[in-house]
């Protein structure tokens, strides 16, 4: 408004003979239009205007810049591949949108750009990219953001940009801007034998217990020299193939196995085996899922009431894009922690499993010893229980329990 009034608020601003000019003053959010006329002549009386064929072009200044940052980013509905980032809006000096980018195992690295249009996509890395690996998930003006497609055991950051401004005209915040970051849980597919439930001639476990009526409703497992205090219980045994109870660990340890001591635990949780060696959950179906508190590198144990516990010799893997977790101990001796932990369980010596023994708590801690074959002896005959001294796990205390004690005398624990 400050070069010559043409009428109707039509200002000059500019007269040259350049190709471009700085318009100062302008009101933000506002729209302008420009007409460029061409001249001959060089004073007030001799310049002839070209008016029909004069360029004209438009354009909007952005809206202000927002002030102040979203607040308090928690994180809901975690899982192994999908979780929602939550958000507050700032109450004065937010934007009237923000964009919100997520990176994987690193903080974010890059802003985005003001007059610059982004699509999101809550499916991770399916968004517009912003600089390398950042990726847009969300777009809009509300305050949550479910985001899938995550990979397991692995940390992501997320960071919020507030702005104002619609399509072609956003008008970024870039500082300051809220951050956080969150790790996704682990599911793993565990495989294991137990050497006392083992049928080499169906190449199965035995159900006995199950069958029997014999299998507590509540894990077994709070008591010396477990002392695992989960709660899980059941209302009924849900699958006709379970074969007993189960304690799995995760324990974190990017120095190798020796160092994945119980002190490194990051989850556990009492579990349903399988006669075809498979842990499930307590839906006698599902994959079993931890709650990690960091992402890592994480081995696996397995532990049961009267056989050996195992470890995992390598830390589990997955096979990336949200698969879940594997590991099976019985393909190889070698798969357990430690030198000959497991025992071949059929003729061919191709099946391995957890030895089978441990018939008495109160002597020495994870070793198949001369109190294990008292407990048996002592016990003898005894039908139709639960006890840890029936180490074949057929409800029965007799000669073939005492048979699997003293042939793997000796034999110890060796997970570290």
């Amino acid at each position: 408004g400050s070069g010559t009034d043409l009428g109707t608020s039509e200002f000059v601003v500019y007269n040259g003979s350049g190709t471009s000019v700085t318009v100062t003053g302008l009101t933000a959010g506002t729209q302008y239009h420009f007409v460029a006329y061409a001249f001959n002549g060089g004073n007030a009386t001799t310049e002839n205007y070209n008016v029909t064929a004069a360029p004209t072009a438009n354009g909007t200044t952005y809206q202000a810049e927002p002030t102040a940052a979203a607040t308090s980013m928690t994180f809901t509905s975690v899982g192994s591949t999908t979780y929602t980032v939550n958000w507050t809006n700032a109450v004065t000096g937010g934007g009237s949108s923000r964009i919100v980018l997520v990176r994987e195992a690193s903080a974010v690295n890059d802003d985005p750009v003001d007059g610059t249009t982004y699509t999101a996509n809550a499916a991770y890395a399916s968004g517009d990219q912003i600089g390398t690996g950042n990726y847009v998930v969300y777009n809009g003006s509300g305050t949550s953001v479910t985001v899938t497609g995550l990979d397991q055991n692995e940390t992501y950051h997320f960071e919020v940009f507030e702005y104002n401004g619609t399509t072609g005209i956003e008008n970024y915040l870039t500082s300051p801007t809220l951050t956080g970051s969150e790790n996704t849980y682990i599911t793993v597919n565990v495989t294991a034998i137990l050497q006392g439930a083992y049928n080499s001639g169906s190449g199965e476990m035995t159900t006995a217990l199950n069958s029997g009526a014999l299998l507590p409703l509540a894990q077994p497992y709070n008591v010396a020299p477990f002392s695992y205090a989960g709660a899980e219980s059941v209302s009924s045994i849900p699958n006709a193939n379970i074969v007993d109870w189960v304690v799995v660990e995760l324990r974190e340890s990017s120095t190798g196995a020796a160092n994945a001591t119980s002190v490194t635990t990051n989850g556990a949780q009492a579990a349903f085996l399988l006669k075809d060696g498979s842990i499930v959950g307590t839906d006698g179906s599902s994959a079993l899922t931890f709650e990690i508190t960091q992402s890592g590198t994480y081995y696996v144990v397995v532990k049961h009431r009267n056989h050996l516990s195992v470890m995992s010799a390598s830390a589990i893997t997955s096979a990336g894009g949200g698969a879940n977790f594997t590991y099976d101990f019985t393909t190889a001796n070698a798969q357990a922690y430690g030198t000959s932990a497991q025992t071949a369980v059929n003729g061919g010596g191709t099946i391995f499993g957890l030895y089978s023994g441990i018939a008495d708590y109160t002597t020495t801690t994870g070793v198949i010893d001369s109190g294990d074959r008292n407990a048996a002896w002592n016990d003898r005959n005894g039908t139709g229980t639960y006890t840890e001294v029936d180490v074949n796990l057929d409800g029965v205390i007799d000669a073939s329990d005492r048979s699997y004690i003293w042939n793997n005398r000796d034999q110890a624990d060796q997970t570290p």
